[in-house]
């Protein structure tokens, strides 16, 4: 037996090391994806759901489970809350002329999410958008099961809240947020963001935050009942 041979079989009996740097259920989009998602949450015309794409288009995957029921763009000039109703999105500017209308030529980032997992996108610098698509974790009676992989490297949850304010109710999905200096902004109904922060070991075996991942608005009664 020569040593290549010996070392190939020594590896394939031994344990192999986990992978510490990859984030399971992440894959990026294609400038193609990229677009046709954005144009979906700008209500474009003849814009469709992941669900209906066409596997048949160049470039173009189906997002298998995706399914967003909330959304937020954060534009060069306003920061925009969508919900999803129905087959439609409904933008917090259509609820408050106050707040300026997304557009694709001043979008930096968006955020597209619900209980499936969360789609970012944000632009390439060339006129296109890139995106990237990362599943949710599973779920246990209702809430994220974050007890699998290796302890060090388990994803958190967290409550991102909203900032403290006077509320105003809007309509049944958003509210007027009126903080202490004045300013007013229009959320969706509720406390903040559950978000999960995943992490991730680098080349030099740090441990630090890779991704922020929304998952849901969390509504005022849950974080009232803790």
């Amino acid at each position: 037996m020569n040593t290549q041979d010996r070392e190939n079989r020594e590896g394939a009996g031994a344990a192999q090391p986990q992978d510490r740097t990859a984030l399971p259920g992440l894959r990026s989009l294609t400038p193609q994806e990229s677009r046709k998602m954005l144009d979906w949450v700008l209500n474009s015309d003849e814009s469709q759901p992941p669900a209906n794409w066409s596997a048949e288009e160049p470039e173009v995957q189906l997002l298998e489970g995706f399914e967003s029921e909330w959304a937020v763009l954060q534009c060069v000039d306003s920061l925009v809350w969508c919900v999803r109703d129905g087959d439609a999105w409904i933008w917090a500017c259509q609820e408050d002329p106050a707040v300026r209308a997304p557009r694709a030529e001043m979008l930096m980032e968006a955020r597209l999410f619900g209980p499936s997992g969360e789609v970012m996108l944000w632009p390439a610098g060339d006129g296109s958008f890139a995106g990237r698509w990362l599943k949710a974790p599973p779920s246990c009676n209702g809430d994220p099961d974050l007890s699998s992989g290796t302890p060090d490297l388990r994803p958190l949850k967290e409550l991102a809240p909203f900032e403290e304010a006077e509320v105003t109710s809007l309509d049944e999905h958003f509210e007027h947020r009126r903080v202490n200096n004045g300013r007013i902004t229009v959320t969706p109904k509720g406390i903040g963001v559950e978000a999960i922060q995943h992490l991730q070991e680098d080349a030099c075996g740090i441990v630090r935050v890779a991704i922020t991942q929304f998952l849901g608005i969390v509504p005022s009664e849950k974080g009232k009942g803790g």
